[in-house]
């Protein structure tokens, strides 16, 4: 309700509180799923881009539009593991280990 409120007093023709109510009980029907920051991003792209109110589907069409521009997460570079020579002595004993278990259930 709270940005109902705000979207009305910044485009013109302010909405009715009975407008207001009515069109908040639609908008959780229908945008609902939208977590609250995407939702509050989308009414930010949409106060921004748009000189109207906005219906549901502007609402829909600016959290597509957020959802696109979303940054991809860097991933980390994988680091390389040394082992020493112990290590990778013990490493191939237990992969044969484990071979000749599976051999045993028949799952090779």
């Amino acid at each position: 309700m709270t940005e109902l409120l705000k979207l009305s007093t910044n485009y013109p023709n302010p909405k009715s509180n009975d407008d207001l109510e009515i069109l908040s009980a639609l908008w959780m029907e229908d945008l609902g799923h939208i977590s609250e920051e995407m939702f509050l991003k989308a009414i930010k792209l949409h106060r921004k881009i748009s000189r109207f109110f906005p219906t549901i589907a502007d609402i829909l069409e600016a959290y597509s539009e957020v959802i696109r521009n979303i940054p991809k997460p860097i991933a980390l570079p994988e680091q390389s593991v040394v082992l020493t020579p112990d290590e990778e002595i013990e490493r191939k004993r237990l992969i044969a280990e484990f071979k000749q278990k599976r051999k045993k259930i028949g799952t090779v």
